[in-house]
């Protein structure tokens, strides 16, 4: 079920004529789907929701069954079908590489043209036969400005300015565009091999970590690394007087067709790569110096980027989207150093977020009408709701919490976006020192650069207006923003504190859908002002969709308990089955 608007489901057939348009984000990380209705975003999953299998890079059918399900209508019903990149556009640009690099890259140039060959250069017909649908209907529309699109719905604003910080899309690796109502105006593009995401993905192959997935890793490792006097990395990556990023092609060969994304250039600046099975962590100083001088580099053109795209397209707020969007350290450089007042980042900054993207293009809409609390609210719902302040389980919830013990909390809507902070949670107290290192080892994922978040219910009383000013930002609202804490909240909750003094937001707005908020209240009763958060998954895994997933990757932790809005679950391996009483919870 979806969480909100239910006048647009289930309405008699012909009581009106309605604009729906499916967005498809298909054979790239995190396929997805989104269903657009006149303009308003209805439903949104990934694909690895709904086949518990994270990693594929597929066509994303049951997503896409989900959402016509969720909307109540059929494929037949679509107006238009919007795929978030241009296949041919793609295919030209790794033809190209590959054909550079030969005979240096005969393998992958095998690998690439039996994928292409195959289906994905006739994705129009795939997807009109598997959805019996006229192929006509098929449209396609560049990846970029899918970003653009999905990034802009969330901001909730007339007018604004998009960046685009990608790896690659078609050819583009940057964008740049103006966003005034459904309008979106591209003023910028910079195109491949000179790719800051692709950049980011190379050092995080240096550090020993996976491309594509890991780069957060490498924000968070740089909170704990000094970076030294100069820039060793200023001449092998930069951004000229124009805009324009230039990427050493010694130092980063992307266009070679290999796996390394990095050359010898890059390991004469910055040391050998790590050896295969020494995880990185805040202790090692190597590694923390690596990420440190890495994400200055990456921040610094960045904010050149936003201050040449504030020359050219001015305005009160920037959205960012792409790989490096998700990474909040350096978003929080946009902030701090960037010309634009404000800066957004939606939920869904990377792949997935395109598939809304393309539907909101397909429509003709940027959705300006969504409020930001809305977002999250598109995926998939367990059971009747979330529990609300008052109820039983947020007060057994926190008071285990005040207990001390590891609690995983499952309610809501599966958010659509990397994470489902609110919804699909484990939960520690951020005040004692050791929740970190508990909370993760119990998840299987006892990395310390792994992300949590200090949710907070509200602005904390006495503390610096600008502190209360990010509890209001959007961002804050799906765990986007990482700050630097005032010291009164760091002594409280060392938890929650990165090396460098900063944490990850988490504030739930009145709106908020998972329940989350009614357990930061009851715990606040108990004098737990805050709470850390993490996703509730183990290593390997994804978030739980529904109640018996979430109750299995519980089992599978070390967590004491999984509250949900009717059940309390232990590993005695009893629980008791919602009932209409409020005594429906179990104690074990």
């Amino acid at each position: 079920m979806v969480g909100a608007r239910p006048e647009l489901h289930g309405s008699p057939r012909g009581a009106s004529v309605r604009r729906r348009v499916l967005g498809i984000n298909a054979f790239r990380r995190d396929p997805a789907a989104a269903l657009v209705v006149d303009g308003q975003p209805i439903a949104a999953v990934q694909e690895e929701r709904l086949t518990r299998k994270s990693g594929e890079e597929d066509f994303p059918s049951r997503s896409v069954r989900w959402c016509l399900e969720a909307a109540g209508c059929t494929a037949q019903e679509l107006d238009l079908v919007v795929v978030a990149e241009k296949p041919l556009r793609r295919f030209e640009r790794k033809l190209a590489s590959q054909l550079d690099a030969f005979p240096k890259g005969a393998g992958p140039f095998a690998r690439f043209m039996f994928l292409w060959l195959g289906d994905r250069l006739w994705m129009r017909g795939r997807i009109a036969a598997e959805l019996e649908i006229p192929a006509e209907k098929v449209r396609f529309v560049e990846h970029a400005r899918a970003h653009i699109a999905s990034a802009a719905a969330y901001a909730g604003q007339a007018r604004v300015t998009a960046l685009v910080l990608d790896d690659v899309g078609e050819w583009a690796t940057q964008s740049l565009a103006v966003v005034d109502g459904a309008s979106i105006e591209m003023i910028g593009e910079q195109r491949y091999p000179h790719s800051l995401g692709l950049v980011a993905s190379a050092l995080t192959q240096h550090l020993g970590l996976t491309p594509g997935v890991d780069e957060v890793a490498l924000d968070l490792l740089a909170s704990a690394g000094e970076t030294p006097q100069g820039d060793v990395l200023a001449q092998l990556v930069r951004v000229e007087a124009d805009g324009a990023l230039m990427v050493d092609p010694d130092a980063f060969p992307f266009a070679q067709s290999g796996d390394a994304l990095f050359g010898e250039p890059l390991e004469r600046a910055l040391g050998p790569r790590r050896e295969a099975g020494r995880t990185p962590s805040f202790a090692d100083e190597d590694a923390t110096a690596v990420a440190a001088i890495g994400l200055k580099r990456l921040g610094d053109c960045a904010v050149a980027m936003a201050n040449h795209g504030f020359a050219k397209a001015p305005s009160e707020t920037l959205v960012a989207a792409g790989i490096l969007a998700r990474m909040p350290r350096l978003v929080e450089r946009l902030r701090v150093d960037g010309p634009f007042p404000n800066v957004v980042v939606p939920p869904w900054p990377d792949e997935a977020g395109t598939a809304l993207g393309a539907a909101l293009v397909g429509a003709d809409s940027t959705a300006r009408n969504v409020p930001p609390w809305l977002g999250p609210d598109l995926g998939p719902a367990l059971g009747e709701g979330a529990p609300h302040s008052g109820s039983e389980a947020a007060m057994i919830a926190a008071q285990r919490l005040a207990k001390g013990e590891l609690i995983g909390w499952a309610a809501g809507p599966l958010a659509f976006g990397e994470t489902s902070l609110g919804g699909r949670i484990a939960v520690a107290d951020a005040r004692l020192g050791t929740s970190r290192a508990r909370l993760l080892s119990a998840l299987q994922r006892p990395e310390d650069w792994q992300s949590t978040w200090l949710a907070l219910v509200e602005p904390p009383v006495g503390d610096v207006q600008d502190f209360a000013q990010v509890a209001e930002d959007a961002s804050a609202r799906c765990g986007a923003r990482a700050v630097t804490l005032p010291r009164s909240l760091a002594a409280e909750f060392p938890a929650a504190c990165a090396p460098d003094g900063s944490a990850r937001l988490l504030i739930p707005g009145p709106e908020d859908p998972s329940g989350l908020g009614a357990l930061l209240r009851e715990a606040a009763k108990l004098g737990l002002a805050g709470l850390l958060v993490t996703e509730l998954r183990t290593r390997g895994g994804v978030l739980p969709r529904v109640e018996l997933e979430a109750v299995e990757t519980f089992r599978r932790s070390g967590l004491d308990a999984l509250v949900t809005a009717n059940s309390l679950y232990g590993h005695s391996g009893t629980h008791l089955a919602p009932k209409a009483s409020t005594s429906s919870l179990c104690h074990d």
